[in-house]
């Protein structure tokens, strides 16, 4: 598999020498559970080219939530990881998280957007169980942004539910058109939206 572009009679075997490109590498590192750091460096030692270099700080780029049972990217490969996690690891490396985005376009990634400030709440805000850490949430360009989330969010950080809507959106999370928040976040309609399947048109709460 590490020296075929696909599978069976649909794949093109490469040839030593030829260049392996990112998507390929993160489809192989897919199909044999491994990282795409491990599948880049056994890449370039069988004697085929990539069009970059590996760098052990791949692993945690591309290492998404161990707590759901994902790993290595593999929930992103058709889209874009989450601002999120792009956020943390720009926290954990040191880095701006506009070296995080350049090093994932590299990696194959279609170019995920991220601040160049961010705040002091965003990894809370942007966090599915509002602790911090992944996993992150993903953006739904159907639905929108869960009320539910956004009212929990605004207890969990003192701010208004309008406030935490507006930092959101403007890391790309959108809330339903047809959603009306509350002024203030309350424990009784956040424990409502938890008994619905939807706490408005389209939308499971999380």
């Amino acid at each position: 598999m590490l020296i075929s572009t696909g599978r069976g009679r649909y794949g093109k075997w490469l040839d030593w020498g030829d260049e392996v490109s990112a998507f390929q590498v993160l489809v192989a590192a897919g199909e044999l559970i491994c990282s795409p750091y491990a599948a880049a460096t056994r890449l370039i030692a069988l004697g085929l080219r990539l069009p970059y270099t590996p760098e052990p700080v791949d692993e945690l780029i591309l290492k998404s939530s161990e707590e759901h049972g994902e790993h290595h990217g593999a929930r992103w490969l058709y889209g874009t990881p989450p601002v999120g996690h792009i956020l943390a690891v720009a926290q954990e490396t040191g880095r701006r998280p506009a070296d995080i985005v350049a090093r994932l376009t590299e990696l194959g990634y279609d170019r995920p957007a991220a601040p160049d400030h961010p705040e002091a709440d965003d990894l809370i805000i942007l966090s599915e169980e509002l602790d911090g850490r992944g996993p992150w949430l993903v953006k739904n360009t159907v639905v929108g942004l869960s009320m539910r989330h956004i009212l929990r969010a605004a207890l969990a950080t003192g701010r208004s539910p309008a406030e935490i809507a507006e930092r959101p959106a403007a890391l790309g999370h959108r809330l339903h058109e047809n959603a009306n928040l509350p002024a203030v976040a309350d424990e009784a309609d956040i424990r409502l939206l938890a008994t619905l399947d939807r706490s408005y048109p389209g939308q499971r709460p999380p």
